[in-house]
């Protein structure tokens, strides 16, 4: 089995370019002010022009209104949305854009809750989403839902083994959000970490 392998937080052209090659299943683009990994529109434009296979290009949103990212959606040309917080919900943005996909952020606890329809994964982090520090993963074992899971917060590269051995545990999580563990600075990827986790990942 091969787990999916989302890497958040990207933003020099030319590291971007490396880490696309290593056919992963989704980059993200931050487009939260507050995120020291936060994107400028006009570089997520520039970026998307980058081939990148059949990768998805995900943006990151909190609490921003769905015309606003809609509107980033189609500048720059993502596939895929990751939102956090209540103000647009999944639902809405299909609505608007039927082909987008969606991650909804969530808690281990909230999940319980979480509403899922036109979810396609629930990501979920700790309570402070980007902190880089796991939460909890004997949580997940509460959740008996349908819509699969991507687990973040604090993945580094040595946790290849315990990923797969909770995923041996709860088939729901089908994947892991990673970022700051894999990083040389801010936004700069070790590409060659990754692309180690990636066939650590692999069974």
């Amino acid at each position: 089995m091969s787990l999916k392998l989302k890497v958040c937080g990207l933003r020099d052209d030319a590291n971007f370019r490396e880490v696309a090659l290593l056919n992963l299943d989704f980059l993200g683009l931050i487009f939260i002010s507050s995120s020291s990994r936060c994107i400028e529109l006009e570089q997520a434009v520039r970026l998307a022009q980058i081939d990148r296979g059949k990768t998805l290009l995900t943006g990151l949103f909190q609490n921003q209104d769905s015309k606003f990212i809609c509107e980033v959606v189609q500048e720059a040309r993502l596939d895929c949305v990751q939102i956090y917080g209540e103000k647009t919900t999944a639902k809405e943005l299909k609505s608007l854009l039927p082909q987008l996909r969606v991650l909804k952020a969530v808690t281990a606890t909230s999940l319980l809750t979480a509403e899922s329809k036109s979810v396609d994964y629930f990501l979920v982090d700790n309570e402070q989403g980007g902190s880089g520090v796991k939460f909890d993963w004997d949580l997940l074992s509460e959740y008996k839902g349908d819509t699969p899971l991507l687990i973040a917060g604090g993945i580094g590269p040595d946790d290849a083994y315990a990923v797969r051995k909770l995923v041996e545990e709860n088939p729901m999580v089908q994947g892991v959000d990673v970022s700051s563990k894999f990083e040389l600075s801010v936004c700069l990827k070790d590409a060659a970490k990754i692309k180690s986790f990636k066939d650590q990942l692999a069974y």
